[in-house]
């Protein structure tokens, strides 16, 4: 029994180890990115510094707040407005990389806020996750 412990306790240090190589590799990657060469893009009263080999570009506007995005399994946008109470679709059906319609799928809803979807047997769902508001 004592060398089961043994086993485990000498794995444990191992993870502890193999955790600790791998955060700071991953930190030394970061500071690599950072250390790189950037350039300031002004996307309206945003400034954003960025790598000189990133692209930036507005796929939608006139989606204030959005607060969650996922893509579904055909590359369609969703997203979650929470203050607005709404989740909206964002389709780019020519492929040109902007949104061609702003689609409100849920209003009125009390603060959606994460998105998930599934393919069910019996259809393509969409899950939202409602948050309890304060007060």
């Amino acid at each position: 029994m004592g060398k089961g412990i043994s086993n485990a306790s000498r794995q444990g240090r191992n993870m502890t180890r193999s955790l600790l190589t791998a955060l700071l590799l991953l930190m030394l990657s970061e500071s690599f990115v950072f250390c790189a060469q950037l350039r300031e893009v002004d996307i309206g009263e945003l400034r954003l510094h960025v790598p000189e080999d990133i692209q930036i570009h507005i796929f939608a506007e006139d989606v204030p707040k959005a607060r969650h995005m996922a893509f579904d399994d055909q590359g369609i946008l969703f997203l979650s407005q929470h203050r607005a109470g709404k989740v909206v679709a964002l389709p780019d059906a020519n492929g040109d990389g902007k949104s061609d319609a702003t689609v409100t799928l849920l209003k009125n809803r009390r603060i959606p806020h994460g998105l998930a979807f599934a393919q069910l047997d019996s259809g393509y769902f969409m899950w939202r996750r409602r948050t309890r508001s304060c007060g």
